[in-house]
């Protein structure tokens, strides 16, 4: 998370947040494989709904710690076909589970009446790779590919 202090930007907290219940499998899709139709629906279903659930408590957490103007997400906005169609394709499984998730986090910050910035990678002004260095720099490890994504969104947010 970063903020803007007389121009310049800093990193005010680094926490990692849990996105789903530990009882549910991160993958859904994945899980719902085989399952008979109806299963396979309420598995993902549930899955959604507890994105969003977890989604809201931790965007709270931070909410009760610092003043929350935006909420970056990275991806491109996808489309998620009906659990059939995504069953039918290894691709479409993996690029529906992270949808999932970028559409879980959007629709809880919504709820709290946060600013969404959307992201796709491939449309990050240049100009933000001087920033994106040096908040590097200055955090240190770990840098993962995660830290990268949520450093370029919020200084998509930011911008």
């Amino acid at each position: 998370m970063a903020g803007l202090d007389a121009g310049r930007l800093e990193v005010v907290d680094r926490r990692r947040i849990e996105l789903i219940s530990p009882d549910l499998p991160r993958q859904a899709y994945h899980a719902a494989l085989g399952l008979p139709a109806e299963e396979a629906e309420a598995l993902v279903t549930a899955v959604d709904r507890s994105i969003v659930e977890c989604s809201l408590a931790a965007l709270r957490k931070i909410q009760a710690d610092h003043t929350v103007v935006a909420v970056g997400v990275v991806g491109p906005i996808r489309e998620i076909p009906d659990v059939p169609k995504v069953l039918a394709s290894h691709a479409r499984m993996h690029a529906s589970e992270g949808e999932q998730y970028r559409r879980g986090v959007t629709e809880a910050a919504a709820d709290l009446g946060l600013r969404v910035e959307r992201v796709d990678p491939k449309d990050l002004p240049s100009g933000l790779a001087e920033d994106h260095a040096r908040i590097r720099a200055t955090l240190g490890p770990p840098w993962q590919k995660d830290h990268k994504d949520a450093t370029a969104a919020a200084l998509a947010a930011l911008g």
